[in-house]
């Protein structure tokens, strides 16, 4: 799996450590940016978030290969150093860029994922990409990071390159702008819709939908469910990505709900547009 063209994986903190790493819920507004200040890889720093027992947390490591998710996107974490209610720990999602005292090489090709993955996780959790949603850690605290973008200078062309990004993926940008509007008048419009979008294939049966407010997604949580077969398969794009496969989409029958969307389920999923998936909904 990828996320603007960049691979991505979870391994989440499991459930009995949310208490000490993330134990409110969140709706996620801004994102903050960290360096790691180490050599380790993004797997290596995620188990160890994992492994260990401190009041210290954060919901994406990034390396020179991937991203991965080590605590859920619907949860707080402990990255700011503002406090228990500070608006950095209780509202953004804290992203961690790794090798910030490593390899250059490998450093530098981390911040590159780290542009494009953050494009993508704005698209996802709904968050326009601007100088004000896109956040440093120094913004909440006095603590003087991400160190090696803040050593190098770069922090204004690091945002900016983000909110580029999220621009032409989304298609603000002047010219990507016009592109999408001559589209629109071809056959094909819905293949050049950039974006978050889940495919529901036609062979896979019916989906159950779950409530914004579920609990969890459990079979007995069910509201009812969407018939995929019934229309060839059904594409919807993604109001809000809850992390772990947590989605929310909108129906014509239940309104906004939540569905899961694991690979193991079947359903697919793209950060580009639906491609030619049918029946976009």
């Amino acid at each position: 799996m990828s996320v603007n063209g960049v691979a991505f994986s979870s391994n989440l903190v499991p459930s009995s450590k949310y208490g000490i790493k993330c134990p409110n819920m969140m709706s996620a507004k801004k994102i903050t940016i960290h360096n790691t200040a180490n050599k380790a890889s993004a797997k290596n720093e995620v188990k160890y978030c994992r492994d260990n027992n401190n009041e210290v947390s954060y919901h994406v490591a990034v390396d020179d290969i991937e991203a991965i998710q080590v605590v859920p996107f619907n949860r707080n974490a402990w990255h700011c150093g503002d406090g228990g209610n500070g608006y950095g720990n209780r509202n953004t999602i804290g992203i961690e860029i790794c090798y910030s005292t490593g390899n250059e090489d490998q450093f530098n090709k981390a911040c590159k994922n780290t542009i494009k993955y953050v494009a993508g996780l704005c698209v996802q959790q709904g968050i326009v990409a601007t100088k004000d949603t896109i956040k440093k850690h120094q913004d909440w605290s006095s603590k003087y990071c991400p160190h090696k973008i803040l050593d190098r200078g770069d922090w204004n062309k690091f945002q900016q390159e983000i909110i580029d990004e999220y621009n032409r993926i989304t298609k603000k940008s002047g010219s990507s702008s016009a592109s999408s509007s001559s589209s629109k008048s071809g056959s094909s419009s819905s293949s050049s819709k950039g974006g978050h979008y889940v495919y529901f294939p036609a062979n896979q049966g019916t989906w159950r939908v779950y409530p914004l407010n579920a609990p969890s997604l459990s079979a007995k949580h069910s509201i009812g469910s969407i018939n995929p077969p019934k229309f060839g398969g059904l594409t919807y794009p993604v109001k809000k990505d809850r992390g772990g496969w947590d989605y929310e989409i909108e129906t014509g029958s239940y309104g906004r709900v939540r569905v899961y969307c694991a690979p193991e389920t079947g359903a697919k999923v793209s950060w580009n547009g639906p491609g030619n998936w049918p029946n976009v909904q």
